[in-house]
């Protein structure tokens, strides 16, 4: 019975060396990312009508959202939009022929300084076009053509 109990604490003797604790540990890191998003404004339609014109504007926006406090710049149409408010002239295209207009352009919810915006998180982009009536003649206009053109919004961040 010795000679048995002797046998087991010298069997159970390598494992008690390895009763002991090692440790270790490892960081975890989250970068915030500056970045923004911009939604996509429905379009501008308007049915006009030279010699009515009781609709000679239309109007959309857009939401931009970033990180709040971060900076960006804005551009529509390739021109960059210098303040919260900004009028762009813009002709509308059908082949060769042209229907000038103007674009007001406002932006709310972000502070504007130097040369870009600072956002509270959430900012909206109004979008006002409106036909220079007083430019238009109407020996150029053709019932059911259509004039267009696509503006682009750019948010640089």
């Amino acid at each position: 019975m010795k000679k048995l109990l002797a046998a087991s604490i010298l069997a159970a003797a390598p494992f008690a060396a390895f009763a002991g604790t090692a440790t270790g540990n490892f960081d975890i890191t989250v970068n915030v990312l500056d970045s923004c998003t911009i939604s996509d404004p429905s379009n501008i339609t308007i049915d006009y009508d030279y010699y009515n014109p009781t609709t000679t504007s239309g109007s959309t926006s857009a939401t931009i959202s970033c990180i709040a406090n971060s900076t960006y710049t804005l551009k529509v149409d390739g021109t960059d939009i210098a303040g919260t408010s900004q009028t762009l002239n813009i002709d509308l295209q059908n082949g060769s022929k042209t229907l000038p207009g103007t674009l007001d352009v406002t932006v709310s919810g972000a502070t504007y300084s130097g040369t870009e915006f600072t956002t509270s998180g959430t900012d909206t982009v109004d979008f006002n076009f409106s036909i220079n009536t007083a430019s238009v003649n109407p020996a150029d206009l053709v019932a059911g053509e259509q004039y267009s053109k696509t503006i682009n919004i750019e948010v640089i961040y």
